[in-house]
């Protein structure tokens, strides 16, 4: 494959990453990155060479480049990912859904509950190239690295428990251990088996330098680990279009007090009796001066640590408290439903470990 001659999109610094990995000290590497997302490719049949029939279109493609840090910021793995240009397929024409299944953070903070209350292991893997474990309905034809035409194909509680997992695991996919799970999402775990607790922290991650940019840092801190700051960020996100002083240094004294308060972990564990989901709603009655409606909130609670929360205002005006707690109520029970359920079923799960 040479150096490369093709367009090149890398993520970061565009200009200085690509002649970092044609020429850079890091080359290597990022040639080694392509080698391994190409292999991967044949190793699942992803496509097959074909010439472009008639009426047909073939979509462009692209290498996406990207390091991956861990916890303490440090580089340990170059990834490169050759994707189609995906912005230039016409919906209803050449696709009609597009979606990236993903887990919720809610049930990787129920999860933590539950471990820390059983005190299981809690073990990282990740798949290799996992998007082409998903299969296609429709032949998608793209152009490849050389010349002619890709098509892609439809294929498109103790230790020893764990390691039956893990190898059975690696029989279905090509994956990669990670060992004891420290750090996802951007979250660092903290665990303390003595007192059997599991702390999820962010420290300072994510904070931007203007109002959007800002306020999607501290969006994302809020929906992982800092419920804290739910009701906040819920308000000053209303205003990003035309914010005004006001607005900014409202947004500004909420990253001041992430600062002073980003040794704080979300913790889950000290629960002495049988750990159950406990939720907790409220509302304020027309608390928007420029609408007259009132604003929603939840919190639910296992093994003595929060795992799902909202503060959101309310869709219709209220005409009475009693209205406006109704609203609350009624959001509070769709969300105890989902808890009540998933917990239930990773309960059901635990008691075959």
């Amino acid at each position: 494959m040479g150096k490369m001659e093709m367009m090149i999109m890398f993520v970061g610094k565009r200009e200085e990453r690509k002649r970092e990995a044609v020429s850079g000290s890091e080359s290597e590497q990022w040639q080694e990155a392509m080698k391994a997302e190409m292999q991967s490719m044949y190793d699942n049949q992803v496509w097959e060479l074909t010439d472009l029939p008639q009426h047909c279109r073939a979509v462009g493609r692209k290498w996406v480049f990207k390091k991956k840090t861990d916890m303490d910021g440090n580089v340990h793995t170059f990834k490169a990912r050759l994707v189609a240009k995906g912005f230039t397929q016409t919906h209803g024409i050449d696709y009609d859904e597009t979606f990236s299944p993903v887990a919720m953070l809610k049930s990787i903070r129920i999860l933590m509950a539950i471990s820390a209350y059983f005190n299981y292991e809690i073990w990282q893997m990740d798949v290799k190239t996992a998007f082409l474990n998903g299969k296609l309905t429709e032949d998608v034809y793209i152009k490849h690295p050389g010349a002619g035409t890709y098509t892609l194909m439809s294929e498109s509680r103790n230790l020893v428990l764990l390691k039956s997992v893990k190898t059975w695991l690696r029989k279905c996919f090509q994956m990669k251990d990670l060992g004891e799970a420290a750090y996802i999402l951007g979250i660092k775990i903290y665990r303390n088996r003595s007192r059997w607790l599991i702390g999820l922290s962010q420290g300072q991650n994510g904070i931007g330098s203007i109002y959007a940019s800002a306020i999607g840092s501290i969006m994302y801190a809020m929906l992982c680990t800092r419920p804290d700051v739910a009701y906040s960020i819920s308000v000053t996100s209303r205003y990003q279009q035309n914010p005004s002083e006001a607005h900014w240094v409202a947004v500004k004294n909420i990253l001041k007090y992430m600062r002073r308060t980003k040794e704080m972990f979300l913790v889950f564990g000290g629960s002495e009796d049988e750990i159950s989901v406990t939720g907790y709603s409220d509302a304020s009655f027309q608390t928007d001066r420029d609408d007259f409606k009132s604003q929603s909130g939840y919190v639910f609670t296992l093994n003595e640590g929060a795992i799902s929360w909202k503060s959101s205002k309310q869709d219709t005006i209220a005409d009475s408290t009693t209205e406006a707690e109704y609203i609350a109520a009624s959001d509070a029970a769709k969300e105890n439903s989902l808890a009540q359920e998933f917990y239930l079923g990773s309960k059901s799960c635990s008691q075959y470990l």
